[in-house]
């Protein structure tokens, strides 16, 4: 029961949480500091990062604090859902491995790159260019970071949606939105050889929006949240 009385206790709390989050990653997204032009040198380029360092550490930072909020949040669906469910075990470990690859990303777009620009944002121009060497292999790895991130994510939910569909009672509207916003995203970037940037970041997490607008309402909801505690909490 002690269990049952937690997640009880936090769910309504989680619920608001959730929508904070969402609203403000969305934000943080369109807002991702942009406005760079194609350098004439190495060393201009390293000039452009160097200026942009405040914004860019402003904004992955936070984003990386809303990722932990999202986690956490999650966390407390997955006790209404059962934690104990092999699928719900598979999401939530899916979701946490989502979310520190996309964290490590944020890290290096947001305070590596900028700060080893500093360091260097005086080096002569052979030196400036040995750097940018560097930061265009650290750029590859942002990239794989943030694809395998959001991949797992996309597993995560449809692994969501195998718990709401499967379970007593089921939630087959949800389940079906879960597994839209895992499959889309995930197709989009199979299927297509793109660069992550924020306008296309931005278009990929729409999907989690909607899951998190029905996850959001299944937890503040109580008589659902009650139901689901009953039959899911002390499953196998």
């Amino acid at each position: 029961m002690h269990n049952h009385s937690s997640v009880s206790t936090l769910r309504r709390p989680a619920a608001a949480i959730l929508g904070a989050s969402t609203l403000l990653a969305l934000a943080a997204l369109a807002h991702h500091p942009g406005g760079m032009v194609p350098p004439a040198t190495a060393h201009d380029g390293l000039v452009q990062i160097d200026a942009l360092a405040g914004p860019l550490q402003a904004m992955h930072g936070a984003m990386i604090a809303l990722y932990v909020l999202l986690a956490g949040c999650h966390a407390v669906f997955a006790g209404l859902l059962g934690a104990r469910r092999p699928p719900v075990l598979l999401a939530m470990t899916a979701y946490l491995a989502g979310c520190g690859l996309i964290c490590g990303a944020a890290l290096l777009d947001g305070f590596v790159t900028p700060q080893l620009a500093h360091l260097y944002v005086l080096a002569p121009e052979p030196r400036a260019l040995q750097v940018n060497v560097t930061l265009a292999a650290i750029s590859v790895g942002i990239q794989v970071l943030t694809k395998a991130g959001l991949l797992s994510m996309s597993l995560a939910l449809v692994a969501f949606g195998w718990a709401l569909a499967t379970g007593a009672p089921r939630r087959r509207g949800l389940a079906t939105l879960a597994v839209a916003a895992g499959v889309l995203p995930a197709c989009f970037m199979l299927l297509n050889a793109i660069r992550i940037g924020p306008s296309n970041l931005v278009a990929l997490f729409a999907p989690q929006v909607a899951w998190h607008a029905g996850m959001a309402w299944m937890l503040y909801e109580k008589k659902a949240a009650r139901r689901l505690l009953q039959d899911h909490a002390m499953a196998p």
